[in-house]
């Protein structure tokens, strides 16, 4: 799932002519932040499911979650290297996905509807 939200971003960023690094950077930072909103999305049920007190809410700092989210984005880029977006570009017979509408609904259900519920829950 986290192969095809980077690959729909990649493919959009490389026909938009863009460097090979920036596409790379452009997929990992959408995949980065639908990994995150799915994580947030789990924990939300789990509390309201499990966790019956309130719990309070220790801040990090903004040093803190912005390491996290450098670490996050380093690990994203090792693991999308030139050998994994040729494999992913294999399941999708070496073309690039063009921003269709298919694609288009895949990635808001994707992304944005975990993040909408993170929202209201």
């Amino acid at each position: 799932m986290y192969d095809f939200v980077f690959y729909v971003v990649y493919s959009q960023q490389k026909q938009s002519n863009r460097s090979e690094s920036w596409s790379r950077i452009s997929g990992v930072t959408v995949a980065l932040i639908a990994i995150l909103t799915h994580t947030a999305l789990i924990l939300t049920i789990y509390k309201k499911l499990f966790v019956h007190h309130e719990m309070e809410y220790e801040h990090l700092g903004d040093t803190v979650n912005q390491l996290i989210y450098l670490l996050g984005m380093v690990a994203g880029i090792i693991h999308f290297n030139k050998n994994r977006i040729e494999i992913i570009s294999q399941k999708y017979n070496g073309e690039l996905l063009v921003p269709d509408v298919k694609n288009f609904i895949k990635l808001v259900l994707i992304v944005f509807v975990p993040m909408f519920l993170v929202g209201i829950l």
